[in-house]
């Protein structure tokens, strides 16, 4: 049994950080002087004519007029347990892992109303802001995600377990999943600062809530899995796993995705033939799988946006909507191959083996989630819905060959080869 709990403080300070000053500088042309300032002292909003650098942009102009504070706390918790019942024969496995992360953050946009290059060209660094008159944002996020993960494994040997002459080995797996994930977040902001202090909340001349948004989110399921072992001849394994989610309600029936996998080695069976000589080592392998994507916490609830109108609260239509009718995403693959290995029953020092591996895979990916357009009757732009189905294929070949062997020296050569089609 091992627990453990671990926390992590990162806090920030300075400019808030806007990609947006990266891009305006990255198109801004190399032969202006950033760093000049306007007869007042200040910079502008933008180093030239905004003809002669389209997108152009001042990082310092952002960084003179911006401030912000960010602080994240992490908190880390494990669990882990392991009980053997049975030696070789049975294994139980718990593991239980919580995070919580807690993020605040203040971004401070001073007055710009005395900048004349902001005045001119009607532009100034801000988010909710329709003038230059300044704002502060406030930003609460808290995710809390919590997964418990049991598994059972029980393992047989024919021969130990059973005094039976057959070289068979099994490896039974049972394991339950459950995950739980809770994000809240919570924007706040004013707008309207003087050109004095204090900055703060109420130094604004109105103030309003941007975002108050509380997203659950629940999934859990089993995976069984079988694994067979023949000695050295092959062996194969199989399972499904079937997984339930908040996204689809209570009543939802599951979702299970199967896979299967094995290998079979025909030299096993001609050990002591002269082709064993010359052909050291041959495997076929070939495996397929199901996998699935969920959609979002909310995106099978159709619902209305609510925003402010005045003094009153209205409700419209999201330029988005979502889908009662979407699905998992399924993506599936498979593939088939070969390894092989020429030689390598000698010492010699030139070209010893020649080691090679061959696969043909085929994967898709079947209801997949996109936002298609709809007719403006519906009141909307868009819609989520299982939009898309697309494949690749392909093949990928390697060649290893050590070309020379010494005590001083080695030489290897190696090749790979790939080949796909989307």
């Amino acid at each position: 049994m091992k627990p453990g709990l671990g926390a992590i403080f990162s806090p920030f300070n300075g400019g808030n950080g806007n990609v947006g000053s990266v891009y305006t500088f990255l198109n801004t042309s190399p032969f202006f002087d950033l760093t000049r300032k306007l007869a007042d002292g200040t910079y502008p909003v933008y180093p030239t004519a905004d003809f002669l650098s389209v997108n152009a942009g001042n990082p310092f102009y952002q960084a003179t007029y911006t401030d912000a504070i960010n602080n994240k706390i992490d908190v880390v918790q494990n669990f882990n347990a392991n009980y053997k019942v049975k030696t070789k024969l049975s294994n139980w496995m718990r593991n239980m892992v919580s995070t919580t992360r807690n993020e605040t953050a203040r971004w401070t946009y001073f007055n710009q109303y005395q900048n004349t290059s902001s005045e001119y060209y009607q532009s100034w660094a801000s988010n909710y802001a329709p003038d230059n008159k300044g704002e502060i944002d406030n930003y609460q996020y808290n995710n809390t995600f919590q997964n418990f993960l049991g598994t059972a494994y029980i393992r047989t040997d024919f021969q130990d377990d059973f005094h039976l002459k057959v070289p068979i080995q099994t490896s039974t797996q049972i394991s339950f999943d459950y995950r739980k994930n809770k994000s809240t977040q919570y924007d706040t902001y004013g707008l309207g600062l003087s050109t004095a202090p204090p900055y703060n909340i109420a130094a604004t001349s109105s103030q309003a809530v941007a975002n108050d948004i509380v997203t659950p989110f629940i999934t859990y399921g089993y995976l069984i899995n079988q694994k067979v072992d023949f000695g050295d001849y092959g062996g194969v394994t199989a399972g499904f796993r079937s997984d339930w989610s908040s996204a689809f309600g209570g009543g939802s029936t599951p979702f299970t995705f199967p896979h299967f996998d094995g290998h079979i080695a025909p030299l096993s069976f001609f050990k002591n033939s002269p082709i064993s000589n010359t052909l050291s080592y041959f495997k076929l392998r070939a495996a397929y799988g199901e996998a699935g994507i969920q959609p979002t916490a909310f995106d099978r609830y159709p619902v209305l946006s609510q925003q402010n109108l005045g003094p009153g609260l209205v409700y419209t239509v999201p330029t988005t909507t979502k889908n009662a009718n979407l699905q998992v995403e399924v993506s599936k693959e498979l593939e088939i191959g070969t390894d092989f290995t020429i030689g390598g029953n000698s010492n010699r020092a030139w070209l010893n083996s020649i080691s090679g591996a061959f696969t043909y895979w085929k994967r898709t990916s079947e209801n997949v989630i996109y936002t298609v357009s709809v007719p403006p009757s519906l009141g909307s732009t868009g819609q989520l819905t299982n939009a898309i189905n697309m494949s690749s294929n392909g093949v990928q070949f390697s060649l290893t060959i050590p070309v020379y062997k010494s005590p001083g020296l080695k030489w290897d050569f190696t090749t790979n080869f790939g080949h796909q089609i989307f």
